[in-house]
């Protein structure tokens, strides 16, 4: 969840410094109000991201979470995932600098004509090294989330200690995704300044 927020709040860091609006359309004010949505939309989106994650970890008994199979899967899980969140983090820039916008209905119109989308995306975009960097990084960072996270297959956690956390994790999914708006990233006249506000999966679902 740290990360998913950690690589948001890079992307929206590089979006404002190419495409940022000129002073007098962007205060100081607004720029803070900005990084402070962001972190809020960030924030929902990767709990519910990571919610299946954790419910799977909550429910599986230590001797089936020590398991090989599930070694396996939560690994080759990481590893695609990472990969696939490097390669969507080029994507949604590749998208803003063409639309200046987060995802939105194009982005789904893409996915209706998928070869002529393809061939003007393989015409437009280095498609090769975008996804020789995300699978290269999705490795490091794979590599790197094994040893971080390689005693927690030998720690067993208590049925109440799993059940707190899944509770605790549930509700505070719950108030923020009741406290979060479509509309709340549309805070300034800046059209530009309200698209780095947003969030590209919760962008999408407007």
């Amino acid at each position: 969840m740290i990360a998913l927020m950690a690589s948001w709040f890079a992307l929206r860091l590089f979006l404002f410094w190419k495409f940022a609006p000129g002073p007098e359309a962007c205060s100081l004010a607004d720029i803070l109000k900005m990084l402070a949505l962001g972190f809020h939309l960030d924030l929902t989106a990767a709990l519910c991201v990571t919610a299946p994650l954790l419910l799977w970890c909550s429910v599986l008994s230590n001797r089936a979470f020590n398991s090989r199979w599930n070694r396996f899967l939560m690994l080759a899980g990481c590893l695609f995932g990472w990969s696939l969140q490097i390669f969507l983090l080029f994507v949604e820039y590749f998208f803003f600098e063409e639309f200046k916008s987060r995802f939105n209905t194009v982005a789904i119109d893409y996915v209706h004509y998928p070869h002529e989308v393809f061939v003007n995306i393989k015409e437009s975009y280095p498609i090769l090294p975008v996804v020789s960097i995300s699978v290269v990084a999705g490795v490091v960072l794979f590599f790197f989330w094994k040893k971080l996270a390689g005693r927690m297959w030998k720690i067993p956690a208590t049925g109440k200690s799993r059940m707190f956390h899944l509770g605790g994790i549930t509700l505070l999914t719950a108030i923020l995704v009741s406290t979060a708006s479509f509309q709340e990233s549309r805070f300034s006249k800046e059209r530009i300044l309200n698209e780095m506000a947003n969030n590209g999966g919760v962008s999408i679902m407007e």
